[in-house]
């Protein structure tokens, strides 16, 4: 079976160097395009999703864009007093960034803690393209401990 593979990729080698070369051409002149298609996470076009986030923020209150900030000890569980007020602290200073409409604390939501690891929702009224100056700000409030550590996705 082998043999003759090989014996097919040795007698044609020039047709299937040019046929990956076609393709590779190929994909590279639509990978190209994908910038003018492709916005923000990579997922926002023009079609049915952008229609339905447009009716979501408008209709449901929906945020234009959601960061996730995740907090982890290991020596700390959720529950102790020292990984509350670290929580509690971190998001108190975050609360006068730009575009900044609500910030979901693990402490009042169901589910947002487990064991030594919490994380909390932050909304924006912009989209991730409107961020940068937002980003920047939180980087700069994050700040970690020896026994807690918390990071922006």
């Amino acid at each position: 079976m082998f043999n003759r593979l090989g014996d097919f990729t040795y007698r044609f080698r020039k047709t299937i160097i040019i046929f990956w070369v076609i393709v590779a051409f190929g994909l590279g002149f639509f990978a190209m395009k994908l910038p003018d298609i492709l916005s923000g996470s990579g997922f926002e076009t023009n079609g049915e999703f952008q229609k339905v986030e447009t009716i979501m923020q408008e209709d449901f209150g929906k945020p234009k864009s959601t960061m996730i900030l995740l907090f982890q000890s290991k020596d700390l569980s959720t529950d102790d007093p020292a990984f509350k007020s670290f929580v509690s602290n971190t998001l108190y200073r975050l609360r006068k960034v730009d575009h900044l409409v609500d910030i979901q604390s693990p402490y009042e939501e169901t589910d947002m803690t487990k064991k030594h690891i919490a994380y909390s929702a932050l909304s924006f009224d912009a989209g991730f393209d409107g961020l940068q100056s937002s980003i920047k700000q939180i980087r700069n409030e994050l700040r970690n401990t020896d026994h807690i550590t918390v990071g922006l996705t």
